[in-house]
């Protein structure tokens, strides 16, 4: 048998014991580096491909809707579509970093 010390949900550190067979189960079925890099990439690509794409429809409807105030707001929001740009290069480097 072999003894694990795990951390439960509340924070609590139990110990807990495993056939080596159970343990191979656990080894075996871990995610490795890999996946988790490409879980993490594909997760942040989906959270700016949503956050762009509000960031542009509300730059399509400041140039529709919003009349005196068009240019600033346009402006303004093209500002943040690069700042979003920026965030996500710096966290797609960051996330490959982690995982070499």
């Amino acid at each position: 048998m072999n003894r694990i010390e795990v951390e439960c949900l509340t924070g609590s550190v139990t110990t807990i014991e495993l056939t080596q067979r159970e343990l191979d189960q656990i080894v075996v079925n871990a995610p490795t580096k890999a996946q988790l890099k490409n879980k993490e990439l594909k997760e942040r690509a989906v959270q700016y491909k949503e956050d762009n794409r509000e960031l542009q429809l509300s730059w399509l409807s400041a140039l529709v809707a919003d009349g005196a105030t068009e240019v600033d707001k346009k402006a303004a929001l093209l500002i943040d579509i690069e700042d979003l740009k920026t965030e996500y290069t710096n966290d797609v480097a960051a996330i490959k970093l982690k995982y070499q």
